[in-house]
Order: structure tokens, then sequence, then C-alpha cells
């Protein structure tokens, strides 16, 4: 191909090459525009946890059996709110860990796991891990987002004036749910 031929102006081809820029330039902006809209949204919503001393929300907890119960009916003593998944391998070794602390601190803390999952993943699993604290379901999505739960496992610690006394997110030791339990007690004998 000679240089003549090489600079040689071919309309039919700088039409493409500027329909493909165009297009190129619009999926950039739809890019951009979608990143930007969830920053936004993330921005404009509250997700840090409860604060010390914050009341607790009224909400709506499922039951195995589809009966609905009031988180705060269900708060009789100082509380372990625990939140976590069926899927969530750090959820299992903490439920476990509670389950193992459980008989030591039943009669100061009462144990309430809230499951993120599916009716029917979670019943399986409770079943199977045979866990000897209450097990409840945010079916509606409702408890999730009052406690702004973005991560699991978390766990609120809740005293009997149903004020939040802790806030733990992400794996925990059996010695740290120990030390979060201790914690409760000591403010609120």
């Amino acid at each position: 191909m000679s240089k003549k031929q090489l600079f040689r102006f071919h309309p039919q081809r700088m039409n493409t090459a500027i329909q493909q820029a165009v297009a190129g330039l619009i999926l950039l902006c739809l890019l951009l525009g979608t990143i930007g809209g969830y920053l936004f949204l993330q921005l404009q919503s509250d997700n840090r946890p409860l604060s010390v001393g914050e009341t607790i929300p009224s909400v709506k907890l499922s039951a195995f059996n589809g009966e609905e119960r009031n988180l705060d009916s269900l708060i009789r003593m100082n509380t372990a709110l625990i939140f976590f998944t069926t899927t969530c391998m750090y959820c299992l070794e903490e439920l476990r860990s509670w389950k193992s602390l459980f008989p030591e601190f039943k009669d100061t803390v009462q144990l309430i796991a809230v499951s993120l999952s599916r009716k029917q993943e979670t019943v399986q699993f409770a079943a199977t891990e045979h866990l000897p604290y209450p097990v409840y379901i945010d079916e509606s999505v409702e408890v999730r987002r009052a406690f702004h739960v973005t991560s699991v496992p978390m766990i609120y610690m809740i005293d009997t004036l149903k004020r939040v006394q802790s806030f733990a997110a992400g794996k925990r030791s059996e010695k740290q749910l120990r030390l979060l339990v201790d914690q409760l007690c000591r403010k609120n004998p």
C-alpha cells in the first residue's frame, strides 16, 4: 500500500470510527452514571450501626412456625442479638461458640439469633446445629434495615431497658464473645 493510499480520505471508515467513539462515550457515561448513583445512595443512606445508648427499634421477627413476634416482647434480660446467614462460615463458628457458652450465661444473658437467610435454609440449619437458643428469621428485611446490618456475623449487646450497650461486627473468638457478655453484665447487673 502506497503512502498516497494510506492517507487517502475514506468517508465510510471515518463514519465507522466516529460511531465506535460515540458508542464508547455513551457506555462510559452510563457506567459513570451508575457508579455515581450508587455512591450517592450509599452516602445518603445511614449504614452505620445503632449507637451505644440508643433504644432498639420496634421490629417484628418471624418464628419458624410463621408467627411474628415483636423484638421488644422477646427481650426480658440482657440480650445478645446475633445476626447471621446460613452460608457464612464465620457465622457458623460464632454460633457454635455461643452454643458452648450458653450454659454458662443462660441465666444472665439471653441469646436471640436472627437469620438473614431464607426460612427453609434457616430451619434446616438450626435443626442440624441443635442450637439451644431461639432463632428467628428476618423475612421482610425490616430488621436488617432497622439495625443497619451490612455484614455478618453482627452482634448487638442490649440491656434490660432495650438500649444498645455495645456492637460488634465480623469474626470473634469465644474469648471475645465472653468479654462482650462480661462487659454487658458488669454495666447492667
